[in-house]
């Protein structure tokens, strides 16, 4: 029976040390922003939301304003709250504001080494960058239409056989257009263990991110202890991960190579990768950093896709009145006997704005990916030292009622001017801001249109209601997820094919 070792005075001796850091802290007496008073010895560990935290930022603001300040341990962290500010410090502040906080849990795990958009600003991240631009640029997006339409044609034979089943053809579907256009994988109909291993794996970013779950965040020392469970479930967790993530760099890398070998198998963009990294003579890690970059783009974008696809169908549940608009408009422009393509998108500005507005209405990440100070600033006459975590709140910027009058109903029509063409806010701050936005932003818009386009062509979506049978009636009825990503929780809906 092993020995544990006891850790207390260990936890003694860091609160000391911070309380020491604390007391130096409040001497140099910084302006930072406003925000909740901190407590002695722990600061505002305690005032953390664990729920929603989002909403609890913005209620802050009504409060403090739109630049927030906490610190727990004598770590910083500043909530942005405005547009007008995150465009000031992400967009014309980009060199100081685009680095990424240093997470000890997702050290552990490994996924600070391979995400894309957890990795700490430098040249790793700039490898990456170059791959997705590569392959993931506006311009070259269209080139994956053809696999883009045969995945929604599979996904609409799916809701027409099993429409019960429709979460998990949401699932199925954004996994099946990135495995195919990154690695030439055709998917199983179901339970497709690719998909499985994406979402178990990217299901462990939510537990080793949030301080108030994991105790080694708040006390980064810890980990480097020989503690083991149960005292300690992080390294148990961290453990797991590691397995997890080996084998999403390794499964679908060796099928490429395979095919590549033996001459068999689709094309893929991880296979030109591999073809230039060879014909350039670049060294092995350089191909490592290759493997982990579309390794994200395997994991992250699924899962996000997957998460608006959901909000979308709710949506359309709770608005007949908007779907059979943009059905007429569909009806009108394509008829009903051709699916739409993305050279149809500019004809079809109802459809454009009502997916705008599932963006806007839900953001997949309402926190979006929090950012790290690179150097000391001062924002507004506050201080913002350097290292701080920087946190932008999207779902505050989407609630601005000066924006976004009325902001928790569904109205495509706020993307719309007068004449019915598409007004110029096309939801960017849904994928973050300068350096660090999502650099697959196009390729996920060209997932997202294409299916709701052809959904609303083929099929009436309506009577959203929850497990036990009770109607839903907004958006908080569909029990949404609470960490710091939102999914809406199990619902149904009646899908049926569209008549005449």
């Amino acid at each position: 029976m092993s020995t544990i070792i006891p850790y207390w005075p260990f936890v003694a001796l860091a609160l000391a040390v911070i309380l020491i850091f604390d007391l130096h802290r409040r001497s140099k007496a910084c302006h930072y922003p406003p925000g909740p008073k901190p407590r002695l010895f722990v600061g505002n560990l305690f005032d953390i939301p664990a729920i929603k935290p989002w909403k609890v930022y913005r209620d802050w603001g009504k409060l403090y304003g739109d630049l927030i300040h906490f610190q727990v341990n004598g770590r910083h962290t500043i909530v942005v709250n405005s547009r007008e500010l995150a465009d000031r410090m992400f967009e014309k502040r980009s060199r100081i504001y685009s680095d990424r906080p240093f997470i000890p849990m997702m050290e552990l795990t490994g996924w600070l080494k391979m995400a894309t958009g957890l990795m700490r600003y430098g040249q790793d991240w700039r490898v990456h960058r170059r791959v997705y631009k590569q392959g993931f640029r506006a311009m070259v997006v269209p080139e994956y239409q053809p696999i883009v339409l045969s995945k929604v044609n599979q996904f609409l034979s799916n809701l027409r056989q099993t429409p019960e089943l429709f979460r998990n053809h949401i699932r199925t579907y954004p996994a099946a257009v990135i495995l195919a256009t990154v690695y030439g994988y055709d998917i199983a109909s179901s339970n497709d263990p690719l998909v499985d291993l994406s979402e178990e794996a990217t299901g462990t970013v939510i537990e080793g991110v949030h301080p108030s779950t994991v105790v080694v965040n708040v006390l980064p020392f810890l980990r480097h202890l020989p503690l083991e469970p149960p005292i300690f479930a992080f390294q148990r967790i961290a453990r797991r991960t590691r397995r997890l993530l080996n084998k999403m760099r390794t499964v679908p890398y060796d099928f490429v190579r395979n095919s590549m070998a033996t001459g068999k198998g689709s094309p893929s963009f991880l296979a030109k990768l591999l073809e230039d990294h060879k014909a350039n003579d670049r060294d092995e890690y350089q191909e490592e950093l290759i493997r982990d970059a579309v390794t994200t783009a395997y994991g992250a974008g699924s899962e996000t896709t997957a998460s608006a696809l959901a909000t979308f169908f709710l949506a359309m549940a709770l608005h007949p009145e908007k779907q059979r608009r943009a059905q007429l408009e569909l009806d009108t422009v394509l008829g009903k006997d051709k699916l739409p393509t993305y050279v149809d998108r500019p004809d079809l500005p109802y459809v454009e704005a009502i997916l705008r507005e599932t963006l806007r209405w839900s953001p997949v990440l309402p926190l979006g990916v929090f950012r790290a100070a690179f150097l000391d600033d001062t924002i507004d006459g506050y201080f913002i030292p350097k290292g701080a975590t920087v946190i932008s709140n999207i779902w505050a910027m989407t609630r601005n009622e000066a924006f976004y009058p009325e902001p928790e109903c569904f109205i495509p029509e706020r993307f719309l001017t007068k004449d019915g063409i598409c007004n110029e806010d096309q939801m960017s701050l849904a994928f973050g801001f300068g350096r660090r936005i999502c650099a697959a932003q196009h390729f996920a818009i060209l997932m997202l249109w294409t299916a709701m386009a052809s959904i609303l062509l083929q099929f009436d979506i309506g009577q959203p209601e929850d497990e036990e049978g009770t109607p839903i009636t907004c958006l908080a009825d569909a029990n949404y997820s609470e960490g710091l990503a939102i999914h809406a929780g199990p619902f149904r809906c009646m899908i049926k094919p569209r008549m005449g």
